[in-house]
């Protein structure tokens, strides 16, 4: 029953969410503190190792989960490397190996106090289930409760054949009245005393269950989930409307360099043979050119040409 859990993988990845979601449901009362570090790559297998001394330096967890998600014999080479082997075995710790899938086997699993087969698998094993240990609790006071009450029962009967024995019953009651009213009142209330600590341990127990509640946390998430729609939207509109002022701008500066605006100034294009006239030499006398201008074309045939 681990008061807090320690967890080395990378923040990236799906396995840190598959262990964070199972000791949510299965315990939710345990501490999580997580050593971020790379699970492959040429880098892995010494913040692996980091990861691993910093745990151990600090101690504050009292167990440690090193997993991974699956992948190919090369992505999960970074836990058959032998320094990182011989930090978990001398690990203070106890080290659950969570790499891959079930059918994946690493150095790592060799030396870790548990080999898990993934690491949602690992997660189970850190933790208890918090719905058995409710159960529990509830089958304890039960006994409790029984308990009690057959002690009571044995008692008065120990007290009757006690009382069936004295020869004058009343004289003996009497005397032993006071005393025996003393200690029901001590009995009344050092029960009533024991079952308010017990119902307020077991109080103190539902509002921590129920602070840690799959629903409480889910509820809380959607409200952040519509505050980041709400942004959301408001960052779009707004760059939508950047984008079209941009896009006006961009249209104006076209219209300014476009040959059409250079009609609009009076200007006119000759053209012959559907291609645009740039010289005299292109054209002879007799040949008939078309002159657009900003509205309309014109037909005009050549009767002089000057250089």
């Amino acid at each position: 029953m681990p008061k807090s859990v320690g967890i080395i993988t990378s923040t990236s990845g799906a396995a840190v969410r598959d262990i964070l979601a199972t000791l949510a449901r299965r315990f939710p009362l345990a501490l999580i503190f997580i050593y971020p570090s790379e699970v492959q790559g040429a880098t892995a297998p010494q913040q692996l190792i980091n990861a691993l001394r910093l745990a151990n330096a600090e101690k504050r967890c009292d167990v440690l989960i090193l997993a991974r998600g699956g992948g190919s014999i090369e992505d999960l080479w970074a836990f058959n490397d032998e320094q990182l082997a011989r930090q978990i075995a001398i690990s203070s710790i106890p080290v659950i190996s969570g790499v891959g899938h079930e059918t994946d086997f690493t150095i790592a699993d060799f030396v870790a106090d548990y080999r898990a087969e993934t690491p949602t698998a690992a997660a189970a094993a850190a933790t208890p289930d918090s719905i058995e240990l409710f159960n529990l609790i509830r089958l304890i006071v039960v006994r409790l409760h029984t308990a009690i009450t057959v002690h009571m029962q044995h008692q008065n009967l120990k007290l009757k054949h006690l009382a069936d024995k004295v020869a004058s019953p009343q004289l003996m009651i009497a005397s032993y009245w006071q005393t025996l009213d003393y200690l029901e009142r001590q009995l009344r209330f050092n029960l009533s005393h024991q079952l308010n600590i017990k119902k307020h341990q077991l109080q103190l127990c539902f509002n921590q269950l129920h602070a840690k509640n799959p629903q409480t946390q889910l509820s809380h998430t959607q409200n952040t989930l519509k505050q980041i729609i709400t942004e959301l939207i408001s960052q779009i509109k707004i760059r939508l409307n950047t984008l079209k002022h941009q896009l006006n701008c961009n249209l104006s500066t076209l219209h300014a360099v476009s040959p059409l605006a250079t009609l609009d100034r009076g200007y006119a294009i000759a053209m012959s043979k559907s291609k645009v006239l740039l010289t005299t030499q292109q054209v002879h006398v007799g040949d008939t050119i078309e002159i657009r201008l900003a509205n309309g074309t014109l037909a005009c045939d050549v009767i002089h040409i000057k250089d």
